[in-house]
Protein backbone atom coordinates (compact mmCIF):
# COMPACT_ATOMS: atom_id res chain seq x y z
CA UNK A 1 0.00 0.00 0.00
CA UNK A 2 1.32 3.81 -0.77
CA UNK A 3 -0.16 5.35 1.83
CA UNK A 4 -1.31 4.66 5.39
CA UNK A 5 -4.96 3.52 6.31
CA UNK A 6 -6.01 5.93 8.63
CA UNK A 7 -8.97 3.95 9.93
CA UNK A 8 -6.62 1.35 11.07
CA UNK A 9 -4.81 4.35 13.34
CA UNK A 10 -7.58 6.17 14.53
CA UNK A 11 -8.92 2.79 15.81
CA UNK A 12 -5.91 1.94 17.59
CA UNK A 13 -4.61 4.71 19.03
CA UNK A 14 -5.24 7.81 21.49
CA UNK A 15 -7.42 10.51 19.66
CA UNK A 16 -7.00 13.44 22.39
CA UNK A 17 -4.74 14.61 20.02
CA UNK A 18 -6.72 14.70 17.18
CA UNK A 19 -9.16 17.30 15.74
CA UNK A 20 -10.87 15.00 13.39
CA UNK A 21 -10.22 12.16 10.66
CA UNK A 22 -10.27 12.41 6.55
CA UNK A 23 -9.83 9.21 4.57
CA UNK A 24 -9.38 8.91 1.10
CA UNK A 25 -10.30 6.21 -1.30
CA UNK A 26 -10.44 4.17 1.49
CA UNK A 27 -10.17 0.19 1.54
CA UNK A 28 -12.98 -2.26 1.49
CA UNK A 29 -12.62 -3.31 4.76
CA UNK A 30 -12.25 0.04 7.00
CA UNK A 31 -14.46 0.89 9.38
CA UNK A 32 -13.97 3.24 12.31
CA UNK A 33 -15.10 2.32 15.69
CA UNK A 34 -17.94 4.09 17.18
CA UNK A 35 -15.70 4.88 20.14
CA UNK A 36 -14.34 7.37 17.93
CA UNK A 37 -16.28 10.44 17.99
CA UNK A 38 -13.93 13.10 15.64
CA UNK A 39 -15.74 14.09 12.79
CA UNK A 40 -15.09 11.96 9.68
CA UNK A 41 -14.84 12.85 6.07
CA UNK A 42 -14.02 10.63 3.23
CA UNK A 43 -13.63 11.35 -0.24
CA UNK A 44 -13.86 9.12 -3.28
CA UNK A 45 -13.35 9.89 -6.86
CA UNK A 46 -16.99 8.73 -8.87
CA UNK A 47 -14.90 6.57 -11.09
CA UNK A 48 -12.48 5.03 -9.23
CA UNK A 49 -12.39 1.48 -10.26
CA UNK A 50 -9.68 -0.36 -8.14
CA UNK A 51 -11.29 -3.35 -6.50
CA UNK A 52 -9.82 -3.24 -3.22
CA UNK A 53 -11.08 0.56 -2.76
CA UNK A 54 -14.50 0.60 -4.66
CA UNK A 55 -16.57 3.77 -3.31
CA UNK A 56 -18.49 1.55 -1.18
CA UNK A 57 -15.90 1.08 0.95
CA UNK A 58 -16.17 5.14 1.82
CA UNK A 59 -19.55 5.44 1.61
CA UNK A 60 -20.17 2.47 4.04
CA UNK A 61 -17.72 4.52 6.87
CA UNK A 62 -20.21 7.16 6.22
CA UNK A 63 -23.73 5.80 6.43
CA UNK A 64 -21.78 3.34 9.83
CA UNK A 65 -20.96 6.34 11.92
CA UNK A 66 -23.54 7.06 14.78
CA UNK A 67 -26.36 9.29 14.42
CA UNK A 68 -24.89 12.00 17.10
CA UNK A 69 -20.99 12.30 15.16
CA UNK A 70 -19.73 14.48 12.48
CA UNK A 71 -19.57 12.68 9.37
CA UNK A 72 -19.50 13.58 5.55
CA UNK A 73 -18.90 11.84 2.18
CA UNK A 74 -17.72 13.99 -0.57
CA UNK A 75 -17.43 12.58 -3.95
CA UNK A 76 -14.74 14.16 -6.58
CA UNK A 77 -15.25 13.66 -10.67
CA UNK A 78 -13.11 14.63 -12.95
CA UNK A 79 -9.35 14.45 -13.76
CA UNK A 80 -7.48 12.15 -15.32
CA UNK A 81 -6.62 8.28 -14.97
CA UNK A 82 -3.43 7.01 -16.77
CA UNK A 83 -2.76 2.85 -16.08
CA UNK A 84 -3.42 0.82 -13.61
CA UNK A 85 -6.23 1.75 -11.88
CA UNK A 86 -5.14 0.82 -8.23
CA UNK A 87 -1.95 2.97 -8.88
CA UNK A 88 -1.13 7.25 -8.43
CA UNK A 89 -2.00 8.53 -12.17
CA UNK A 90 -5.34 6.56 -11.79
CA UNK A 91 -9.01 7.72 -10.78
CA UNK A 92 -8.06 6.12 -7.44
CA UNK A 93 -5.25 8.64 -6.47
CA UNK A 94 -7.18 11.80 -7.88
CA UNK A 95 -5.10 12.37 -10.13
CA UNK A 96 -5.58 15.85 -11.59
CA UNK A 97 -8.07 16.86 -8.96
CA UNK A 98 -6.13 17.71 -6.50
CA UNK A 99 -6.91 21.56 -6.02
CA UNK A 100 -10.80 20.10 -5.47
CA UNK A 101 -9.59 17.53 -3.29
CA UNK A 102 -7.78 20.04 -0.76
CA UNK A 103 -10.53 22.52 -1.33
CA UNK A 104 -12.91 19.96 0.44
CA UNK A 105 -10.86 18.81 2.88
CA UNK A 106 -9.81 22.69 3.96
CA UNK A 107 -13.68 23.28 3.89
CA UNK A 108 -14.37 20.38 6.63
CA UNK A 109 -11.06 20.83 8.95
CA UNK A 110 -12.47 24.65 8.94
CA UNK A 111 -16.11 24.09 9.79
CA UNK A 112 -15.38 21.25 12.14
Amino acid sequence: MGTSTATYFVNRMDTNSLAGIIIAGTVRTARVSDDVKLPVLAIHHSNGQCAGTPPSASESVISSRPQNTISRLEVIEGGISEGNVCESFAYHDFDQTEPEFIKRAAQFMLTH
